[in-house]
């Protein structure tokens, strides 16, 4: 009897134990793996905390290259409005120029540029177009990368940049000096039976050498580009050949049959 009460006793007591182990252990085990789990995502959050801190501290530069003026100093406060340091890649030199807002809204990042330099010519592409105006110059400053060996285009010179800004499809072209002006109306003289026609016209683009005409024109008129002093509305002309006019002592006047070309 007493081995048998000794035996059902230990049993209750493991039965006990276990069931109030599982009690106590089950949400301490459960509450112990949250206040760790919270405690890594606190550690994590720690972490990344300073590493945006440490990158305050921390000046990297866009491009790689020497670096030619230093602008900063340790345990000095640095300006405003002032690069800390001016960095110069010597494989890719960058050109500032400035534009006026109208200029400004034909161009477009990617667009290629032409650079002149002592006559030696680099190629181009525009990198950044400020839309924010230049409270010194009243203008926008507009950026491109050169491609330019430093040694051959040294840093600080003045340079000669080109780049397309208005454009003009399938138009007719003439001579940029063949167009005369009268109170700032816009004229040309062309060959009608043998005489000069003063022909009012309306131009539009233009470069040095050609310039657009929008409208007084057709592809099938001559355009006298040839100028001369006696030259005027009616009077007696003969295009092509050579030798000199009865009515105009000068030598025989060029023509320029109106061309149709893309700008």
């Amino acid at each position: 009897m007493d081995d048998g009460w000794l035996f059902i006793a230990y049993n209750k007591s493991k039965a006990t134990t276990e069931k109030s182990n599982a009690i106590q252990n089950g949400p301490l085990l459960q509450n112990t793996r949250g206040s760790l789990a919270i405690a890594g995502q606190s550690s994590q959050l720690n972490i990344e905390t300073a590493e945006l801190a440490l990158s305050y501290y921390t000046v990297t530069a866009p491009i790689s290259g020497v670096i030619e003026q230093k602008n900063v100093n340790v345990s000095e406060p640095a300006a405003n409005g002032y690069a800390a340091y001016v960095i110069s890649n010597k494989d890719s030199m960058v050109a500032t120029f400035h534009v006026s807002e109208d200029i400004m809204n034909t161009l477009i990042p990617g667009q290629t540029v032409s650079v002149e330099r002592n006559g030696t010519y680099y190629e181009g592409i525009l990198t950044e177009i400020q839309h924010s105006v230049d409270q010194r110059s009243g203008l926008f400053p507009v950026k491109a990368a050169v491609m330019a060996d430093g040694e051959k285009l040294a840093n600080g010179v003045s340079v000669k940049l080109s780049l397309d800004t208005y454009s003009a499809k399938q138009s007719l072209l003439i001579p940029y000096d063949a167009v005369y002006y009268d109170d700032g109306a816009a004229y040309v003289y062309t060959i009608r039976d043998g005489k000069a026609a003063k022909t009012p016209i309306e131009t539009g683009i233009f470069d040095d050498t050609r310039i657009v005409v929008v409208s007084g024109l057709t592809p099938e008129d001559e355009v006298i580009t040839t100028w001369s002093p006696r030259l005027a509305d009616g009077m007696p002309v003969k295009s092509g050949g050579s030798g000199e006019t009865e009515e105009m002592s000068v030598p025989e006047l060029e023509t320029d049959a109106g061309k149709e070309g893309t700008e």
